[in-house]
């Protein structure tokens, strides 16, 4: 009986274990307030003034780790940030932000973000077209879809990065 208790409470442990550090591995957890990843670039945002979807999806990457500071794009006109950061026009935009040598356009999911940090593919940087139900910064807005994440390619195609 001692030894099957002894099996029971190492396999029992081991199982703890090895949860403790899959949800490591594989999860993001919000930090608490005012703390950051010191591993992560910061993220700065261009927003639509007065848009709550906008300032949700900032708060999405800011409890994800990510110091994202802000600038209103005036009158809601994103030209500019397309011409210097190569989007290409036909692209609709409610906001947009960079990180690294990367540019994030839309409701990017953080865990994406991070993944593409840690690839570092040769890109422009990654996007969600549209405003997707479910997507970061979009909960509640009715019931979530599923929709893709798309790469941007520096001679300005689009292919599927991920779906969600």
């Amino acid at each position: 009986m001692d030894q099957m208790s002894r099996r029971n409470w190492i396999a029992a442990s081991g199982g703890i274990l090895f949860a403790a550090i899959s949800h490591r591995a594989f999860a993001f957890p919000p930090l608490p307030a005012g703390r950051r990843s010191a591993d992560l670039p910061s993220v700065h945002a261009y927003l639509m003034p007065d848009c709550d979807c906008c300032t949700a999806w900032v708060e999405h990457l800011r409890k994800a780790g990510f110091a994202v500071t802000t600038e209103i794009a005036t009158g809601g006109d994103f030209t500019p940030w397309q011409k210097r950061y190569r989007i290409p026009p036909a692209i609709d935009i409610c906001h947009l932000a960079t990180v690294g040598a990367y540019v994030l356009v839309g409701h990017v999911p953080a865990d994406l973000v991070r993944q593409m940090l840690g690839e570092q593919p040769r890109l422009l940087g990654i996007m969600v077209p549209g405003m997707p139900a479910g997507s970061p910064g979009m909960e509640g807005m009715g019931r979530a879809q599923p929709y893709d994440v798309l790469a941007l390619h520096t001679d300005g195609r689009t292919t599927v990065y991920a779906k969600r």
